[in-house]
């Protein structure tokens, strides 16, 4: 994990061992914040063990400089850092380089950022929209300032003010002669729906006045917006898929791995990963023609080759080994899972393991980035050990493996070079599963989120199933609300003033919180088969029907009320995935959406209406879309 770097950069910069390098608790390390301790410890991944020793205290495993397992370390301490700083500045085996500009003496009015920046999704918090996240951002003088002078925070980048962030406050800010703390501004940074490549906000300044003046450095600070959407995958007959299956039952001889996978090791010692058929009948595994299994054996032991090596190691040779799969394909999904038969025993005691298996991922490559995988609580990793025969377990990874082109699950075995016990880690039977979202069926189900210019948004209810898409509106929309307004898998009648005719029981109802009747977009609803059944032949000719919010569905229709389009794209996914989509392009703003039958017929729809003085006349202009059967107009 790179803290063994981190160990060895203590030691450069003068920092010694948290024992001092003596035994019996007679050491020091010259940092009194660090508590005595007793000769050379080795806390190990996952229990981290604290013991109690010298003078009966905790010993602090945690630190850089014990010689705990990078998992257990996160600290240095307030008198380590003074030492490195003393070390840095009076030792006389240190280099001096007079030429680099980093010790180049600051001028004490100086301004500068404090940070550099930070990368971060966009994901709001609260419940009310827009879902939003504040960054303070500060700036101050190296010293003080030497007069009164005004800062001019100003912004740029790929993302677009007041649709991607907004700044809270005023983004200004003064000081005065002497004054020396830090000042800030605010950054909001807004929740959307829209799956976009990572977007940026430079944020800079401009001084005035006499009293500051630009630093030679960190004159300005990024935001990185990383994407935390996902363009989901609809199915509703299959909520969940999978991605990976392998039971290394067609692996060829050899102890061959499987197409695309890959092994190697942390630590090499003669205990390694192979695939065959002898791990032994006492595990509980299968046999036949599905006998195959990936397991952990000494395949340096006399006489043996992959092919022919039990599932047996040598406990007195410390190894690491590790197995990684093919690449697995997450985009569009969810909850993503992993299923396996494993036996591991190894070592361990009433304290500390010491031989186990681990399951690792990694969205990085195939042989960087790995990151254990949490357990339920989220306070350690999930490992396992004293399991000697045949078991199921079904893990569930972090939200990080969902949705993302190349994920890569790996297999870890470590060992010590001391005793234990056989089975090592065998495996097999691996699925990797995802979450496919369906179509919401359910009334009064909703969701709300930010729909701007240009954006592609699915609406997902809180139940991860889809109620519309919305694509390209030509203006801001902001907070826009999808609802099921009405459900049910039948037709209802409605009047209009050509007749009577059927639409779909479910309405869609898309509600902005400011309202907006001249949008322009492309919408896409979608229907179960259920939905669709009582439509027969008739779906790839059906229509949308849009009302006017607030408008009953029980009274007359009409030009002034609602509009008919025709659907511009049917997706019929009902006999594979269970529903169909329907895409129309509409203008008029957002209402009332339904499926309505192919003969329906609004006689006038009013596209706008304007009236402007002309002189001392006034000029009315009119557009429709439709007219069927109209004999003229009365203004």
């Amino acid at each position: 994990m790179g803290r063994t770097v981190t160990h060895e950069l203590g030691h450069f910069f003068g920092l010694y061992h948290t024992w001092g390098d003596v035994t019996n608790c007679s050491g020091t390390d010259y940092c009194a914040d660090t508590p005595p301790c007793s000769d050379e410890y080795y806390s190990s991944i996952p229990t981290c063990t604290i013991p109690v020793q010298c003078s009966s205290m905790p010993r602090m495993i945690a630190n850089y400089m014990d010689y705990s397992d990078d998992g257990c370390m996160n600290t240095y301490t307030v008198n380590q850092a003074d030492r490195v700083q003393a070390v840095m500045a009076a030792s006389p085996r240190r280099p001096n380089n007079p030429g680099a500009t980093i010790c180049t003496p600051t001028i004490a009015n100086a301004l500068t950022f404090l940070n550099a920046g930070i990368s971060t999704p966009e994901t709001g918090v609260g419940a009310t929209c827009p879902k939003y996240k504040d960054y303070v951002i500060s700036v101050a003088p190296a010293v003080a300032a030497s007069g009164n002078a005004t800062v001019t925070f100003n912004f740029s980048g790929t993302a677009t003010q007041n649709v991607d962030y907004t700044i809270v406050g005023s983004n200004t800010v003064s000081y005065i002669n002497g004054e020396s703390g830090a000042k800030s501004v605010t950054v909001r940074v807004i929740d959307d729906a829209e799956v976009e490549p990572a977007e940026t906000i430079i944020v800079g300044f401009t001084i005035s006045g006499t009293g500051l003046v630009a630093g030679s450095v960190s004159q300005t600070y990024t935001i990185t917006i990383t994407n935390d959407d996902i363009l989901n995958f609809i199915n509703n007959t299959t909520q969940v898929a999978t991605l990976l299956s392998e039971n290394f039952g067609t692996v060829a001889a050899s102890g061959a791995l499987p197409t695309g996978w890959l092994k190697g090791s942390f630590i090499a010692g003669t205990n390694v990963w192979t695939v065959n058929a002898l791990y032994g009948a006492s595990t509980g595994f299968s046999a036949g023609a599905d006998a195959r299994a990936l397991h952990i054996t000494n395949a340096a032991a006399a006489s043996q080759t992959a092919e022919t090596a039990n599932a047996a190691y040598t406990a007195t040779s410390e190894s690491d080994a590790v197995v990684v799969s093919k690449a697995i394909n997450t985009t569009g999904y969810q909850n993503i899972k992993l299923t396996f038969d494993y036996a591991c025993n190894g070592e361990a005691d009433a304290t500390t393991v010491y031989d186990l298996g681990i399951p690792l991922y990694t969205t990085t490559t195939q042989t960087t980035g790995f990151y254990y995988i949490p357990n339920a609580t989220n306070t350690d990793i999930v490992y396992f050990q004293g399991v000697t025969g045949k078991t199921t377990v079904t893990v569930t990874l972090p939200a990080a493996a969902a949705n993302v082109a190349n994920l890569w699950i790996a297999f870890e075995w470590y060992n010590d070079n001391t005793i234990g016990n056989n089975p090592p880690f065998i495996i097999d039977n691996i699925v990797v599963t995802g979450e496919n979202s369906g179509v919401e069926t359910v009334l009064n189900q909703t969701v709300t989120q930010t729909q701007n210019l240009g954006q592609t948004e699915q609406y997902m209810s809180g139940s991860n199933k889809i109620i519309a898409a919305i694509t390209g509106p030509n203006m801001n929309i902001g907070c826009n609300t999808a609802t099921i307004s009405a459900a049910g898998t039948g037709q209802t009648s409605i009047s209009t003033n050509t007749g009577a005719y059927l639409r779909s029981d479910k309405v869609i109802k898309l509600t902005p919180t400011s309202a907006n009747t001249t949008a322009t977009y492309q919408v896409t609803l979608y229907y179960t088969t259920a939905e669709l059944a009582g439509w027969g032949a008739t779906v790839p000719n059906l229509k949308l029907l849009k009302v006017k919010e607030g408008v009953s569905l029980a009274t007359m229709l009409d030009g002034t009320n609602a509009q008919v389009f025709s659907f511009t794209a049917i997706d019929d996914q009902r006999s594979l995935k269970g529903y169909a989509s329907f895409t129309a392009n509409v203008t008029g703003g957002f209402s009332q959406f339904m499926l309505a039958e192919p003969a329906i017929v609004i006689p006038v729809t009013l596209l706008s209406f304007d009236a402007r003085d002309n002189g001392k006349n006034i000029l009315l202009n009119w557009s429709t879309s439709t007219e069927i059967n109209n004999k003229g107009f009365v203004v």
